[in-house]
């Protein structure tokens, strides 16, 4: 839908600006088609895979990959290993000038703003 990917376009210009480092439609899209409850805390982005029955972290500081643990819990539900520019906002390559041609009528064939690897959706709730 149109005006959806237009407000996306917005978001992420407004995101970019204002220096956001985590969203929640990138934190869900980690996991989807999984609805995992978290919660951020001075460790990292904890995870309770199994409905608060089993928690597991994310270190937010990792600079290659982010590994969720306790390890035993990660392997028991089936948690992804992820890179920064996945799950991180503010570690997400975006080019000012893709964002920027979203808005030039002049440009025909708009490149996607945000990078393959990551798909924001939002649902109709």
């Amino acid at each position: 839908d149109e005006q959806r990917e237009t407000l996306l376009t917005a978001l992420i210009g407004l995101y970019r600006i204002t220096g956001v480092d985590l969203v929640r439609e990138q934190v869900a899209a980690t996991f989807a088609p999984r609805t995992i409850p978290y919660d951020i805390n001075e460790e990292g982005l904890v995870v309770w895979p199994a409905g608060f029955k089993a928690e597991a972290i994310y270190n937010l500081h990792h600079l290659h990959t982010i590994r969720p643990y306790p390890r035993a819990v990660a392997r028991d539900q089936d948690l992804p290993s992820v890179t920064p520019d996945a799950l991180i906002f503010a570690e997400t390559n975006l080019s000012w000038d893709v964002w920027a041609e979203q808005w030039d009528d002049s440009v025909q064939e708009k490149r996607p703003v945000l990078p393959e690897n990551i798909r924001w959706t939002w649902s109709d709730r």
